[in-house]
């Protein structure tokens, strides 16, 4: 499934998820996402809204890594994620700039 991150300016803030996309990604209602990062598997706590209507994952780790990734792809304006399950409430996150999806 593919997702946007959320920009203010240049800088990544978070990944917009969508109220929606809980249901389909999520057979419960997990208090956390385990993301992987390349090499790197963090765990992220879901805020308290993020059933209601804030579909948003904020984690300085993950928007770290999403700049960089943007950064070294020369990338500007939007950002669109994939998420491919890995496991139980566990993804594998990759960037998608627009020159892959044209």
């Amino acid at each position: 499934m593919i997702f946007e991150a959320d920009c203010k300016g240049s800088v990544v803030t978070g990944l917009r998820l969508g109220r929606e996309s809980g249901g389909t990604l999520f057979g419960s209602r997990p208090g956390m996402l385990e993301l992987e990062l390349d090499h790197l598997r963090i765990s992220c706590g879901l805020p308290a809204g993020f059933w209601n209507g804030e579909g948003e994952i904020r984690d300085r780790r993950l928007c770290g890594w999403l700049e960089l990734k943007k950064q070294r792809e020369g990338a500007v304006g939007a950002m669109s994620v994939t998420l491919t399950p890995a496991g139980e409430n566990a993804f594998r996150v990759k960037p998608v700039f627009e020159r892959e999806a044209a």
